[in-house]
């Protein structure tokens, strides 16, 4: 029989938990208006990627 902390891992029980647990609060002001998110740090986002994935900011181009 496999050990509990095993079976977590396999059935990806600690990846589903740290969602809740390891978000940081991040502020951040755009054209005026404050914008109040909570990001997961694991995961490397650029700021363009903030605006335009999670602000909806799809008219922000990235610059060559």
């Amino acid at each position: 029989m496999p050990h509990p902390i095993g079976k977590s891992g396999e059935s990806r029980l600690d990846e589903k938990a740290a969602i809740y647990f390891e978000k940081q609060a991040l502020s951040l002001e755009v054209n005026g208006t404050k914008y109040n998110l909570s990001i997961e740090p694991r995961v490397t986002v650029t700021l363009l990627d903030l605006l335009r994935d999670q602000l909806s900011f799809t008219g922000t181009k990235k610059g060559h």
